[in-house]
């Protein structure tokens, strides 16, 4: 069976949607991630907060943390394992504009509408970007290349 670009498209918009919207995360994987940001900053675990989180397609899941005064995102498995927490905000300008172009075919909407609202950099080169789309909010997970990996509104 051969599908065009915007059957694929929309066939992956259908599929990352329901997996990537589902924001949660197990309690895990939550104490998981506080654990370990406890112990990269020498915090207690109730300094740390869960904030955010975007649980993909494959069981991980990222998850915003604030701990302390601090920023971070946790990207932790199905089973709980700690991948990476990173600190601070930023990750590459190919990553947000793919996401962003992404985004804004799967709305149908011009780049224009599209903003990014804060990412982190995220094990093996790939990144979490949250997008403000059209008024809605959408979860990017995108490869150190580009790739778009996930979306889900």
């Amino acid at each position: 069976m051969i599908m065009s670009r915007s059957t694929i498209s929309a066939f992956a918009f259908i599929v990352s949607s329901m997996a990537a919207a589902t924001s949660y995360a197990s309690p895990a994987q939550e104490q998981a991630c506080a654990g370990e940001a406890s112990q990269i900053r020498n915090v207690p675990m109730s300094a740390v907060r869960v904030g955010h989180v975007a649980h993909w397609a494959d069981g991980s899941a990222a998850i915003k943390l604030k701990v302390g005064h601090a920023q971070a995102a946790c990207w932790v498995s199905r089973r709980g394992e700690v991948q990476l927490v990173s600190f601070g905000k930023g990750v590459p300008m190919h990553q947000e504009q793919a996401c962003a172009g992404e985004a804004s075919q799967i709305r149908d909407v011009p780049m224009s509408a599209v903003r990014s609202k804060w990412a982190f950099s995220g094990p093996d080169g790939t990144a979490w970007v949250r997008l403000k789309v059209d008024g809605k909010a959408a979860d990017c997970r995108v490869s150190g290349s580009g790739e778009v990996l996930e979306v889900g509104f």
